[in-house]
């Protein structure tokens, strides 16, 4: 999974492609380099100060999404034969890579579903729009529902202790699934992420320990996506983290990752299932 961040305060690529002539090259990069799903975000999740409102989240969306959509209906790289000729959200609903939404707010996922977006992450896990599970039982496109420490389902910065933190972690995703499950939503379309960094804590051997214990989460029995690259808990300045990402992604895919979220997508090519 490449990321691709749409705003201007993201802790690596904040800024850098914001106006779909900069976004669009980069995900035909990204594509090119072996990304199957590209995630686009349009809200930094440092904290509940970086969050914006759904207008101006979508307002970042909407035209890279629109950019995609016209180039796949024009006969672009990503374009099929059934979704060519863009009538309603097939228009993006069978491009190669999947696009991801990178949410939290249930009317931006509905925007961007009916637009044709296959796949929703919410590093809240539902938790931050109650309306989400409503958007998600419309739609049924895949979904990756996140723990994350805080309430609010955003990172912070406070040093949060466990007493066995993949107890901690599994218990909450087999709720937050569950509620999914109860509801009809397919089993089949549920992905789940335990969070790193400062979703778990500002302590950073929390973070390693749950690479460590990665395979823990899979008694529940869905896939599981891990996003290391890049995170402060790797330690030294975010230009020199590149090898380290490199490394915690190698551990990750050994201890049952079937997806990593990654920035630089060239760079992973060397790791396989």
């Amino acid at each position: 999974m490449g990321i691709l961040n749409l705003t201007p305060d993201s802790f690596s690529d904040g800024g850098h492609y914001a106006n779909p002539s900069d976004a669009l090259p980069r995900i035909e990069e990204m594509m090119t380099e072996g990304a199957y799903i590209i995630d686009i975000g349009a809200e930094s999740t440092f904290g509940p100060e970086s969050q914006v409102s759904a207008e101006v989240e979508w307002g970042r969306l909407e035209p890279v999404l629109m950019s995609l959509r016209t180039r796949a209906c024009r006969g672009g790289s990503n374009a099929t034969p059934q979704n060519a000729d863009c009538r309603g959200r097939s228009s993006l609903a069978m491009t190669n890579p999947f696009i991801s939404v990178d949410t939290s707010k249930a009317v931006v996922a509905e925007k961007s579903l009916e637009l044709g977006v296959q796949m929703i992450n919410d590093v809240t896990a539902m938790r931050g729009d109650q309306k989400m599970i409503d958007v998600l039982l419309r739609f049924e496109p895949y979904v990756c529902l996140m723990f994350s420490a805080d309430e609010t389902g955003y990172a912070t910065r406070t040093n949060h202790e466990y007493e066995d933190v993949m107890k901690t972690i599994t218990a909450f995703l087999r709720d937050r699934t569950s509620l999914l499950l109860a509801a009809g939503f397919p089993r089949e379309k549920i992905i789940i992420d335990p969070g790193l960094g400062f979703f778990l804590s500002s302590n950073t051997s929390v973070s390693w320990e749950v690479i460590n214990r990665l395979s823990e989460l899979k008694v529940l029995g869905f896939p599981i996506l891990i996003g290391p690259s890049m995170k402060s808990f790797l330690g030294g300045e975010i230009k020199d983290r590149l090898q380290k990402s490199l490394e915690a992604a190698k551990r990750c895919v050994e201890n049952g990752a079937g997806i990593l979220r990654v920035h630089e997508v060239g760079e992973y090519g060397f790791i396989s299932t």
